[in-house]
Order: structure tokens, then sequence, then C-alpha cells
């Protein structure tokens, strides 16, 4: 006779797993702005990293400037508690006490000016107290497919364009989130393996029952 209940544990913990990494495989930075337009002024940034570690908090988040941004025309408005804005190499890092574990690090800047340009880019490196770190620096070679560690991205409006007050930024090449993989799909194809090994060992255990 078959057993089902060893086939249900293994099902299950399946399914766990696959709904677990389509939820990490959504985790990375975003960054979205007050009014998106190239040539804006004065324009508020705000970002936000999410956690992906359940043992430590994040500590810091070195982020490279695009062109035409430089580290003096940056203004931290807000950020964790006890958080700091200094200059690094070809950008600047905001970092401070660790964030309590889980928890999202989200911070605004105010920035003079933003560049003249369809898509600013912002590669970011999340460390946390453990010493791990996060890489969100790549750059689609293709539009249409998403890297696995996207740096933030801001599509910026032509300066004569209207646009919305608030703007969300995306990875680019997913302006709308198509190309990127959802919770919703690893659940779908989940419940898809559960159905079948289901209707599997349904049909072994009539069989072993016959038998």
């Amino acid at each position: 006779m078959i057993r089902l209940a060893p086939v249900l544990a293994a099902m299950t913990a399946a399914c766990t797993a696959m709904i677990m990494f389509g939820a990490s495989a959504q985790a990375h930075v975003e960054v979205e702005a007050s009014d998106a337009r190239a040539g804006a002024r004065n324009a508020v940034l705000t970002f936000t990293a999410e956690s992906e570690s359940t043992r430590a908090g994040i500590v810091s988040l070195r982020v490279k400037l695009p062109d035409g941004i430089s580290f003096a025309d940056l203004k931290l408005l807000s950020a964790p508690t006890g958080w700091r804005l200094s200059a690094s190499d070809a950008g600047y890092t905001v970092s401070g006490p660790a964030v309590p574990v889980g928890k999202d690090a989200s911070y605004t800047l105010r920035v003079a000016r933003l560049p003249d340009a369809p898509v600013i880019r912002f590669p970011t490196i999340q460390t946390y107290s453990d010493g791990h770190v996060d890489t969100w620096i790549e750059v689609p070679a293709d539009p249409t497919i998403e890297p696995e560690a996207p740096a933030p991205a801001l599509t910026l409006a032509g300066a004569s364009a209207p646009t919305a007050a608030h703007s969300t930024a995306t990875v680019a090449g997913d302006a709308d989130g198509s190309n990127s993989p959802s919770v919703t799909l690893y659940v779908i194809l989940g419940a898809g393996v559960a159905l079948i090994v289901i209707t599997g060992a349904a049909i072994l255990h009539r069989r072993g029952k016959r038998s």
C-alpha cells in the first residue's frame, strides 16, 4: 500500500520552497521620485532597500551616482535612526546602526537637479550587520530581460512632458513589472505541482488497495 503522508509532506515542502523562492526573487532596491522629469529641480528621491536576511539588519547602502548628479547636489531628508550621509567613491553612503532584523531600510534625498536622461541608475551595495553583502548593480544588456540583481533605476519623462505628481521607478526593461517573476506565478506553479502529485498518489493508493 502506498503511504500518502510522506508524499504529502514532500509535496508541501516543495511548494513552500517554490513560494519562498518566488518571494526572494522579488527582493531588490527601489527608487521613486516626487518629480520624475529630466532636468527637474529639487526632486525628492525615496529609496527602499528590502531586507533578505533573517539573522542580521541592514547597516549601510553604498550608491554610485549617475552622470549629471554629484555628492554636492544631495541633501539627506530622512533615514533610519542614527544613519548619516557621507561621500564615497563615485557616489555616497548612507549608514548607521543596524535596522531591526527583517525590516527594510528606507531613506530620502533631495537632488538639486535631475540629469537630462531617459533613465538614471543607482547601483547599490547593501551591507548587513553580519557582514553579508547584496550587490544590486546589474544593468540589463537586453531591455526585455531583467537581471537577477538589477541596479535601482528611475525612468525620467522629457522635460516638456507632463507627469504625475509621483512616479515610481522600476528596473530598466521592466517599466510595468511584467518581466519580473511574481509570487503569484510561483503559487500557481506550486498548486499545479500539488494537484499532479495528489492525483498520482490517489491512483497509486487505489491500485495498492486492489492488489
